[in-house]
């Protein structure tokens, strides 16, 4: 492996696409030695962003994705990569609500 090359679990490979870039993002950061809390505050969003982002539980925009991976110092190709995923992530981000209509709504005069 060369200097700045980024190990990826096969497990990444294999999850879904919100979880996946999550993990790719988790394992930039722990490759760069940075814990979520130093990431958050170089980026400018919450350590509780970040987690909810490598935990699959938050969707992140594509320039938030750019931030984080450019923040972290990856190469700019990793970089393209991950911001494929989010740009994907957010064009299928209407789906349940789609299913769902209303959803959003609920409890709202």
């Amino acid at each position: 492996m060369e200097g700045g090359d980024v190990p990826r679990a096969a497990a990444a490979s294999d999850a879904t696409p919100p979880d996946r870039l999550g993990l790719e993002l988790a394992q930039l950061r722990h490759s760069r030695g940075m814990i979520g809390q130093a990431l958050a505050s170089s980026v400018g969003i919450s350590q509780s962003t970040i987690s909810k982002i490598e935990n699959g539980l938050l969707r992140p925009s594509p320039a938030d994705v750019d931030r984080i991976a450019r923040t972290l110092q990856a190469p700019p190709d990793l970089v393209r990569h991950l911001v494929d995923l989010a740009e994907r992530l957010q064009s299928t981000a209407a789906g349940p609500a789609a299913a769902r209509p209303g959803w959003r709504r609920a409890g709202r005069a």
